[in-house]
Parts: structure tokens; sequence; C-alpha cells
């Protein structure tokens, strides 16, 4: 996986990673205006997450109006990369339900 996440920073570049730091650093209430959204909302995340933890999630989606939550076993911030296939099968039953 490590080799993945190299290959990813090299291919958008320097600039775009200190613009994502940036962004991410300037973001000073992050569940502020949640309630707004009104169109179906999945909300995944890695149980191993330290980073965005579990409860972390877990407010994030108590504030998105009728969204649904979804914590993945062995998996952390990275979860689309770390179980690609629980991910999938997660995205597949929710956009068809």
């Amino acid at each position: 996986m490590k080799r993945c996440f190299i290959e990813m920073a090299q291919t958008v570049g320097q600039g775009a990673g200190l613009r994502q730091m940036r962004a991410l650093l300037a973001i000073v209430t992050p569940l502020e205006n949640l309630d707004q959204i009104c169109c179906p909302t999945l909300v995944i995340g890695g149980r191993e997450d330290h980073r965005t933890t579990p409860a972390a999630h877990e407010a994030l989606a108590r504030e998105i109006p009728g969204s649904t939550l979804e914590i993945i076993d062995d998996a952390a911030h990275f979860t689309p990369l770390e179980q690609p296939n629980m991910v999938t099968a997660l995205l597949q039953r929710w956009m068809t339900s």
C-alpha cells in the first residue's frame, strides 16, 4: 500500500498536497452546515482509523439527516484502499436500496 501512496503523491504533485493541507488546516468548524445536506449520504470509515476515528464518523453521520453509517473492520484511514471489496459491496448495496 505504501507504494500506492507514493505513486498517488507523485501523480498529483507537491502543489496539490500543499493545497490539501492548507484546506484542512483552514477548517474551523468541521460539522457546520451538515444539517443542510439533503441528498442520500453514506458515511464509511475504518474501525482502526486513528485520524478520523469511528466516533468522528458517528458524529458526522448524526449531523447529516438520514445518512447511513458503515464502519469497516480491519481498515483504518484509507479504507477504500485497505478494504476495496467491502467498500464496493457497501456502495453497491447502498446505491440499489
